[in-house]
């Protein structure tokens, strides 16, 4: 996945995505799987 992240146009709709959000006044992240702890993702995932 983190590959994926770095290809050209993958990057160009992320910014794209950004923007959007950014004129709703919403923050917005993109998050690998190295950046997030496994306890996080279970809890988010009981959340939901």
């Amino acid at each position: 996945m983190k590959d994926k992240l770095l290809e050209e146009r993958v990057l160009e709709k992320f910014e794209i995505e950004r923007e959007y959000w950014k004129r709703r006044s919403i923050n917005w992240a993109t998050v690998i799987e190295e950046e997030i702890h496994k306890t996080m993702v279970r809890n988010i995932k009981l959340y939901l």
